[in-house]
């Protein structure tokens, strides 16, 4: 009896381990931004020994591979230190849903495929806002998907413009309404890149004239500015 409750005692202090078990002294983990090295080992099997850290390597294979936000990983052990270099999945787009009082935030990746739903995470994206539930119809994820490689080449080509945009409301696939950083003007443009080039131009024109009106239409050919 006191031999099965001793056997009870250890199977709760060190969990059931695989076959490919990794013993290390420590674990270094690289290139996380947005994910919390917590969810990585989330659900594998871990425990401290002798001072030394006991991994379940199919476990934690497992956890990485089941994780939305990781593109792609590289797991080496040399020196009695765990290496984990994690890629995360990127471009990242935030885009919040509304629909009435509701917002829900959706990470989508380049390729279009939500990676995560309800979470706000960390991007250097700005914040893209639709009136819909998830975009399912064409129209929708067509204005999406202008907006995002309209956003993809200000990042590489316009940074100076890319880094002052804060929020794009998505008014319909011809039309959104942008808001930039520090600044009260509320912008209405075509959606497209001569639309967002034609914001940077006329930034340039509103920093000369010291002037910041509350709204500017600049989908149509010639634009007012008081």
């Amino acid at each position: 009896m006191r031999l099965l409750c001793l056997s009870m005692i250890l199977l709760l202090a060190f969990p059931l381990m695989g076959k490919d078990e990794v013993v290390v002294k420590r674990i270094q983990i690289k290139g996380l931004k947005n994910i919390d090295k917590r969810e990585l080992f989330k659900g594998a099997k871990t425990f401290i020994r002798g001072g030394r850290i006991h991994i379940d390597r199919e476990a934690l294979i497992e956890q990485l591979h089941g994780n939305p936000m990781v593109e792609k990983y590289f797991l080496n052990v040399k020196n009695n230190i765990l290496v984990l270099e994690v890629v995360e999945k990127a471009p990242l787009f935030l885009v919040i849903m509304s629909r009435g009082r509701e917002s829900v935030p959706y990470l989508f990746d380049g390729n279009m495929e939500i990676v995560e739903r309800g979470l706000f995470f960390q991007t250097d994206m700005p914040i893209i806002e639709m009136e819909e539930e998830y975009p399912v119809e064409d129209e929708a994820k067509d204005a999406l998907h202008k907006i995002f490689g309209i956003l993809i080449h200000l990042r590489s080509q316009e940074k100076g413009l890319f880094k002052e945009l804060s929020l794009i409301r998505v008014k319909s696939y011809e039309k959104s309404m942008v808001s930039l950083k520090g600044r009260n003007t509320r912008f209405l443009l075509s959606n497209n890149l001569s639309g967002f080039l034609k914001l940077g131009g006329t930034i340039k024109v509103l920093d000369s004239g010291d002037v910041s009106p509350n709204f500017l239409d600049l989908t149509e050919k010639f634009v007012l500015i008081r």
